[in-house]
């Protein structure tokens, strides 16, 4: 690697101005992904925001094609080389459906950085799983934001308490999932993880 795939994904992060910096997240990524920078052929981001991180992912895995999923229309105006954005909103299976239809599944990485709101998380991880290769993996930012009072206005289980049944059950209850999808997250997830701290943490899970 030479040029700007020599930069560590915090130098990528601070280059581009994306926030993951704030919050430590390159340190973490880098962690996980560090040996897989070239093989890497599709990465999907929920929330494309003015695609800071997107830029970051595109020159990190300098092999992939970046897709990003956002509500905002304006997010269209990101995509460039090897960048690609959809507008959808992410708890819209249908929506989720048409951007899979245009662009193909085979991620080998997801990240959800979107609205934050449990059901929101819960229904993409339901609905894209499925869509990751082989030890693909799938990642929720700011799982702390199950706490704000605002978001506490459904009746289904916060992402946090959500992930913390599968650490004390090695399973993970439907939640905002489909049935089918909790079927095949069970017969198909290998790990679960968390990363960072009370107010900066990922969970990262892995399919078989």
């Amino acid at each position: 690697m030479s040029g700007e795939s020599e930069k560590s994904l915090k130098e990528l992060c601070v280059q581009h101005g994306t926030d993951k910096a704030w919050h430590r997240y390159p340190e973490i990524y880098d962690e996980i992904f560090r040996t897989r920078r070239l093989s890497v052929k599709k990465v999907l981001e929920i929330g494309v925001l003015g695609g800071a991180s997107m830029r970051m992912w595109r020159d990190y895995f300098i092999n992939a094609i970046i897709y990003g999923i956002d509500s905002n229309a304006e997010c269209l105006n990101q995509s460039s080389d090897r960048i690609v954005c959809f507008q959808a909103q992410q708890a819209e299976r249908a929506q989720l459906q048409a951007f899979i239809n245009q662009c193909g599944t085979g991620f080998d990485i997801v990240v959800d950085d979107g609205s934050h709101f449990y059901v929101d998380q819960q229904v993409s991880f339901g609905f894209l799983f499925p869509h990751l290769v082989s030890k693909g993996w799938y990642v929720i930012e700011d799982i702390y934001t199950s706490w704000w009072a605002d978001h506490l206005k459904s009746p289904h289980m916060p992402t946090w308490d959500w992930l913390q049944v599968w650490f004390k059950k090695g399973l993970l209850p439907q939640g905002a999932m489909m049935a089918d999808e909790v079927s095949y997250v069970q017969q198909h997830l290998d790990r679960v993880m968390l990363y960072g701290n009370t107010l900066s943490t990922i969970a990262a899970m892995t399919k078989q």
